[in-house]
């Protein structure tokens, strides 16, 4: 109802004015102002929305309500489709998006930095540290005890040495290294572990990590006694994590004749192990005692001797060099095998590679692989890297405009 009106002339037509009672009156002007046609539509864009809304409220709530330790298998874009389930004690949160997470990263490569940085930082908070001649001392015992069996781990596929072995041994080297700087190359490792499994959640079908470079051999010789001896304790460690997450773990190594023996043959042995693995949810390649640069060297020699007893004069190819990059220690006994493991939608040449720690070189790490990798630093040291960490850098990578040269 119009309490009173009066009128404004415009070129177009006139308004009314109003003092609108409690009667009605915002429809009144609605009327006034549109029409009746107008009205109408006003109408139904309203109904429109309040359905909309009322659709997003209720998938919000069905989102809310799904468990996060469940696992989608048609979510799953890696090697092999299965079904999986996650520790719910972890405290992951619900919206954290690793499962549903928009990407197209199939290979993705880190190279894990900062683990003696961290381990330096932490030990300076601590004044009563295990002297450094106790470590070195239960770092030679672990070396005689594996040298009372032969310096051979593995002889039909049976370790000689037990799973609470190695789970004591390195129980106790971790009590030893606990307050020393040594110990953020344990927590190193540790955080390995809880990242293949977020690649696993993220549906990465293969990662590929810079665990030791040929130039880590400089360093001073009771670090690397106490690296090796962290390196087979924790091999070991992790045979049935592999098992039970679905791991192929694959070692490249350059330069593998500088590894103790004892070192080396765990590493096959793990190598070996996981290949029976079935199915497969991600392949991790580790890479210790390596160097990019030897890898082309080492690839063309390969390729050299193979053509020298042929005769084959035929230039080298771009497939046949790409062929011989990222061949584990293992490989030559599985080529067939192997071959399946890099494919089109898996390739060699990682999408992306993060670095950790705030540097921001490659440090002669995957020198062929990398043409067109894409690259994220994080200033963050190995250690603390976060699954956080992984979703916003491959969310990053979602964003960017991959024009590989076009």
């Amino acid at each position: 109802m119009r309490t009173s009106e009066n009128y404004i002339n415009f070129q177009d037509g006139i308004l009314w004015l109003h003092k609108l009672s409690n009667y009605g009156g915002c429809v009144v002007l609605l009327e006034d102002m549109c029409g009746m046609f107008g009205l109408l539509c006003f109408g139904i864009v309203f109904l429109i929305l309040l359905v909309y809304f009322s659709v997003v409220v209720k998938n919000e709530r069905k989102h809310r309500h799904v468990p996060h330790s469940s696992f989608s298998e048609d979510s799953y874009s890696g090697p092999l489709k299965c079904k999986m389930t996650f520790d719910k004690n972890k405290g992951h949160d619900v919206n954290d998006g690793l499962r549903s997470l928009p990407h197209s990263v199939t290979h993705l490569a880190v190279i894990m930095d900062g683990n003696r940085r961290y381990g330096r930082e932490r030990y300076r908070q601590f004044e009563n540290s295990t002297p450094i001649e106790e470590i070195q001392s239960f770092c030679k015992r672990i070396s005689t005890e594996v040298s009372e069996v032969n310096n051979v781990i593995i002889s039909d596929n049976t370790p000689h040495l037990s799973r609470t072995w190695f789970n004591d041994r390195y129980t106790k080297l971790s009590r030893l290294i606990k307050n020393t700087f040594f110990d953020g190359h344990r927590l190193g490792g540790e955080k390995l572990i809880e990242f293949v499994k977020d690649c696993i959640e993220a549906r990465i079908a293969m990662l590929t990590v810079y665990a030791f470079s040929t130039d880590n051999w400089n360093r001073p010789v009771v670090e690397l006694n106490v690296l090796m001896t962290l390196f087979f304790l924790f091999f070991g460690k992790i045979r049935s994590t592999t098992y039970k997450y679905g791991i192929f773990i694959r070692f490249v190594s350059t330069e593998p004749g500088k590894l103790p023996i004892h070192v080396l043959k765990m590493m096959e042995s793990l190598e070996c192990d996981s290949r029976l693995i079935s199915p497969r949810r991600i392949t991790v390649n580790i890479c210790v005692s390596y160097s990019g640069q030897s890898e082309m060297v080492t690839a063309f020699n390969r390729i050299f001797q193979r053509r020298l007893s042929s005769g084959d004069t035929r230039e080298i190819s771009k497939d046949e060099i790409s062929a011989e990059m990222l061949q584990s220690i293992t490989q030559a006994n599985h080529e067939e095998e192997d071959k399946k493991v890099f494919t089109n939608s898996v390739p060699r040449e990682p999408q992306l590679i993060l670095r950790t720690s705030g540097e921001q070189r490659i440090s002669d790490f995957l020198l062929y692989e990398c043409a067109y990798s894409e690259f994220e630093f994080i200033s963050k040291k190995w250690p603390e890297i976060t699954r956080m960490d992984l979703k916003e850098a491959l969310l990053k990578y979602f964003k960017r405009d991959r024009r590989l040269g076009r």
